[in-house]
Formats: C-alpha cells, structure tokens, sequence
C-alpha cells in the first residue's frame, strides 16, 4: 500500500492532506492578535492605577513636581522667616548701619573676630549666663560654640584670647554690656554686666529698609531680599533738610527737601514705599545646618 509523505498526500487521484486552521495558514496574524490583547490589558491597567491615586492622594502627585521646582515663594510676615531676618538686621538703629548694609558682599571670611562674637551674641539668653561671685558672670565655651555655630554655621572658627567687649541690642535686668574674658582652666569666659545707653534715636534716620521677598531654593538655601534707602539730614531752626540716596556712599542721589518744617515732616516722614523701587537690593542667602538656618552671604546688588 502507497503510504503519503510529506510531500504527497495524493493517492489515486484524493487528498489525504490534514486540514489547517486559518491561524496555522498565518502564524503572523496570530502574533499580533496576542500583542493587541496584550496592550489592551497593559492600557487599562495603567488607567484603573491613575484613577485610584487620584482618589487616595487627591492629586498630590501634581503638588510634589510644583515643589520640586527651582524655588518657592514665602511670605515676609511669616514668623519664621522674620526670625531669619533678624539675624542681618541686628545691630541696627536710627543712627546706626550694620555690616550688611555697607560691605558689597559679605559671608564668613569678611568678618572679624570681633564681629563673630557681636553678631552671634544677638541670639544669647540670661539663662546662658551663671552667676559668679563678686557680681561676675560665666558663659560656658560650649555655649559660645553653640551660639557661633547658630550664626555661622559648621566652619566657623574664632580666637578667645583677649578681653571682648560687647554691647547687646537687647538688655537683661542687669544690664546689657559685656566684657568677655576667656579661662582656660574652667573653659568659661568671665563677664561683668553693666548697662550702656543705646536708645539715642534721630527723628531722620540714616537707613530705611523693608523685607521685599523671601524664598526657598530647591538645595534647600533661603533667599531674602531687602530694599534699602541711605539718608543725610541735618536740623536747623526748627526745620529738617534731607537727602535720600540708592548707595551707602552717597553717591546716587534719588531725592532731596530742604527746610521741612518738623511738624510737616512728623506727619509724613520718609519711609521705605515712599520712593519704591528706587532703593537699593541686599540678597542674603542663608544655608541649613542641624534644622537651624545660618548666615551663608549678602550681597548689595548696586
């Protein structure tokens, strides 16, 4: 008996081939009825995930790329960021500029030994201070570390050999004047604690400044910036004459009145809106260390 190959499955004149699915006569076609399907089910899937994250983070997605932007706006009044401030305003009166407002750039290595101890003392509590005998006071050098620490940041390094006098911005009931003398033995710096005078004010003062904005970078860096003003004046017969400058030089003269009565001037006195964006701009920026906001640099923008 004739038995078919694979080739011939035609005996005696009939087919004996086996019949084929159309799938079988195109495996291709096969292959991507798979794919579809497989899309299909990849599609819904991504789908149903989008809408149930929606509906547990109530679209909070979208609120973490906004923050992870190059910067945030914050408030000026808020309380935190006025805490801040006044770490560069500090020193400051009617008759007096601080450091910031007449050095063009200012960070660490501008700043005196002096003045690591004047400004880091701006943040010092009379709990830090103990009492000694013979109306004598200590401050513990771990507490001065932290207080320099608070200000500068994690580099800072200072002398303690010498006598340091300091006079406060804020007062205690003892007094606000310190004259620092550092033991090497107790590792305390000893103090005595008097009182100075240092509320002489001028009805014109040599500086007016505001905080214009504040911001937070995506590193993490706060960023303030300040509009300031610089004043001469001088009175004569019951009159102020004045002039207003963008410079601490006093050079770029914005505006000038001569013989305003003092009455007049009480009434409406120079203030930090009344030339606008004609003043000048300070950035500071300011670094994190610990949780704690340090002085990182300022700069006078001119």
């Amino acid at each position: 008996m004739y038995v078919p190959n694979e080739d011939n499955y035609i005996v005696d004149g009939q087919s004996y081939a086996p019949t084929t699915t159309s799938s079988e006569k195109n495996p291709k076609k096969k292959s991507s009825m798979k794919l579809i399907v497989i899309i299909i089910i990849a599609l819904t899937l991504g789908f149903v995930v989008y809408f149930v994250s929606n509906l547990i983070f109530g679209g909070k997605g979208e609120q973490t790329v906004e923050n992870n932007g190059i910067s945030s706006t914050l408030s000026v009044d808020d309380p935190d960021v006025l805490d801040i401030y006044a770490k560069v305003t500090y020193g400051r009166n009617s008759n007096t500029l601080n450091k910031f407002q007449k050095e063009q750039f200012v960070s660490l290595k501008d700043f005196s030994n002096f003045e690591k101890y004047y400004y880091s003392f701006s943040s010092l509590q009379r709990k830090d201070l103990r009492d000694e005998e013979n109306n004598q006071y200590s401050i513990s050098s771990v507490v001065v570390d932290e207080l320099m620490h608070k200000y500068f940041g994690p580099d800072v390094t200072y002398l303690k050999q010498g006598t340091i006098p300091i006079v406060l911005d804020h007062s205690f009931e003892q007094g606000n004047t310190l004259s620092l003398a550092y033991n090497v033995d107790s590792k305390k710096y000893m103090t005595t604690l008097t009182k100075t005078d240092n509320s002489n004010s001028s009805l014109v003062p040599i500086s007016i400044s505001k905080l214009e904005s504040a911001s937070k970078e995506s590193d993490g860096t706060l960023v303030l910036v300040e509009r300031v003003i610089y004043i001469n004046s001088s009175q004569n017969n019951g009159a102020v004459s004045y002039k207003v400058y963008r410079d601490f030089n006093h050079t770029m003269l914005i505006d000038s009145k001569d013989n305003v009565s003092l009455e007049d001037y009480q009434k409406n006195p120079i203030s930090a809106d009344t030339y606008g964006q004609q003043g000048n701009l300070i950035t500071y920026q300011f670094k994190q260390n610990n949780g704690d906001y340090y002085f990182y640099q300022s700069k006078i923008e001119q």
